[in-house]
């Protein structure tokens, strides 16, 4: 079981680009990226949909049932992981991320 891989930020797209000293950017060129990464700040801090949490919600129950552990301690180990107090606060753009992690988590391998 590994940590969830993250996401490229904006900035390092931004600054790949710009490296990149063949293609000059225009001032339309950067007005365009910049209107871009405003828009993937806003998606990336989006928090999960309802159907998203319900998705979540119902897997942590089920891996507590079938590991024989409180669905507090899933949810406990799962913000852990994802560094967050409470995983509702999780960015909407790790839902695959959590899923995989849920899949893979094997609680016998986590705890004492």
């Amino acid at each position: 079981m590994s940590k969830p891989k993250t996401k490229t930020a904006p900035e390092d797209v931004f600054h790949e680009a710009m490296d990149d000293e063949s293609l000059p950017m225009t001032p339309e060129d950067i007005r365009l990226l910049t209107a871009g990464f405003s828009s993937l700040r806003q998606k990336e801090n989006a928090p999960f949909t309802d159907a998203e949490l319900k998705a979540i919600h119902g897997m942590v129950a089920y891996i507590a049932y079938s590991q024989n552990v409180a669905e507090d301690t899933v949810r406990n180990i799962l913000a852990a992981t994802f560094g967050v107090a409470d995983i509702r606060t999780i960015s909407s753009r790790f839902y695959l991320d959590v899923m995989r992690y849920l899949v893979d988590l094997q609680l016998s391998k986590v705890l004492n």
